[in-house]
């Protein structure tokens, strides 16, 4: 959960609320077993030309047009860590460039400094459908505003799940910004993915 660095710990208190009941961390014993055979078919079948829509553009995501750009300057919290990455943006299907300024959408000041950056997975991939779960709402690449409903029935791609998490740095610390690939689990109709803490966690959206 966030740490609250300002002042509003009501409205702090309310986001991690949401956050509660729309991430449910599980220990990846109880996770299901085929998590790795579905991610890697998910993830193949996403990057070779998959068809989706931002808000009325139709895109083509392949490999070589879909992918996390990487950050030219790194904060001073920033620490190396193995499979992770420190990035500032993204381009997805060619078409939609997203930076720090749209990324940061929502970011709330009782979090302390807007992100420089985000951390994200190496192989991490860019997704046409990001999921806030402070606001229990969705958001599209490139479009500056929440909405309700996110995707259509007959969407199981991955999403992206934005997480906001402490970080100690050697000021104190720092909320940063992690994005999750969170894929689609038709057994159970929802989405999950593994965190940075080693815990698989379900996306009750």
């Amino acid at each position: 959960m966030p740490a609250v660095i300002g002042g509003d710990k009501e409205a702090a208190r309310q986001f991690e609320r949401n956050a509660s009941r729309h991430l449910k961390a599980i220990p990846t014993s109880q996770a299901p077993r085929d998590r790795n055979v579905i991610r890697q078919h998910e993830r193949s079948r996403y990057l070779n030309n998959f068809r989706a829509r931002v808000g009325g553009q139709d895109l083509l995501i392949n490999r070589s047009n879909t992918y996390v750009l990487p950050a030219t300057t790194y904060p001073s919290w920033y620490q190396q860590q193995a499979g992770w990455q420190f990035a500032q943006g993204f381009l997805l299907g060619s078409a939609i460039q997203a930076n720090m300024d749209w990324l940061n959408y929502g970011w709330q000041p009782y979090w302390g400094p807007e992100p420089e950056g985000f951390l994200c997975a190496e192989d991490y991939v860019p997704t046409p459908w990001f999921y806030n779960p402070y606001e229990g709402a969705w958001l599209q690449p490139g479009l500056a505003t929440y909405v309700s409903v996110g995707p259509p029935m007959d969407y199981t791609g991955p999403i992206t799940v934005e997480a906001v998490e402490p970080e100690r740095g050697r000021f104190g610390i720092m909320n940063v910004l992690v994005l999750y690939e969170a894929f689609y689990y038709p057994e159970f109709g929802r989405w999950g993915y593994v965190n940075r803490h080693g815990y698989f966690v379900w996306v009750d959206a």
